[in-house]
């Protein structure tokens, strides 16, 4: 079963492409929780990430954030609102410190004229983004509490777990109050779920940092979530 993915992942085919991005425009440096851009907002420029993490996200009717996606290492953000001259329907936010190259129009209309493997990557991250946008969208009114946590932890494996003697150990520190805006679930849903995973003996947690000492049975205690709400006809919100 394949689920939603937080990170959108570095698009950049080539390598000979990724140092050419690097001599695009300007090398900024971006310290974390930097508003890069908010909802409404013409970008004057968009970034290729070099180190460093930005969330995306949206803004609700109730004013909270809610977190869509990570960025990463090789991975171009804002470009399609710069090329297309449209307002930023996202916010994106430096989650930890970011070096990045900040590119302007005249700079990344020269470049893809000039590189077309750089046309092809581009076009590329745009269809991929708006694809994921759209995949997530699906993925939040389908998805069960239950099986939105689960994903978010299996994502968090993937980026960020580290293989120790009891289990995979989430090298990073996650609030549940973050959790809630990767999933749009409420503190207290998150907290219930979690707790739900930790009697299952699927999720050990301290010092800010969880454990999942069974990998293969939080996947299927995911699919079984799954393959049960899809049986009673209903969702879990």
């Amino acid at each position: 079963m394949e689920g939603s993915r937080v990170k959108i992942p570095g698009f950049i085919q080539d390598s000979q492409d990724a140092r050419y991005y690097r001599r695009l425009g300007e090398t900024v440096k971006i310290k974390a929780g930097t508003l890069i851009a908010y909802p409404g907002d013409l970008p004057r420029y968009c970034y290729f990430i070099r180190s460093g993490r930005v969330f995306a996200g949206i803004i609700d009717r109730t004013r909270m954030e809610r977190i869509l996606f990570s960025l990463e290492k090789d991975t171009i953000f804002l470009e399609q609102y710069l090329l297309t001259g449209s307002c930023s329907e996202l916010f994106f936010e430096a989650d930890t410190d970011v070096v990045a190259q900040r590119i302007t129009y005249p700079e990344l209309v020269q470049g893809m004229k000039s590189r077309f493997s750089m046309t092809l990557d581009i076009i590329h991250a745009m269809s991929g983004f708006n694809g994921a946008l759209l995949k997530r969208v699906a993925t939040d009114l389908n998805e069960a509490a239950s099986v939105k946590i689960c994903e978010l932890l299996i994502d968090m494996m993937e980026l960020f777990g580290r293989q120790t003697d009891q289990g995979i150990l989430l090298e990073v520190k996650v609030k549940q109050e973050v959790m809630g805006k990767l999933t749009g679930l409420h503190r207290v849903t998150v907290a219930r779920e979690l707790n739900k995973l930790k009697s299952e003996g699927l999720l050990v947690s301290g010092d800010g940092r969880y454990l999942i000492p069974d990998r293969e049975g939080l996947l299927r205690y995911r699919d079984r979530k799954s393959g049960a709400e899809e049986k009673n006809g209903y969702r879990d919100r």
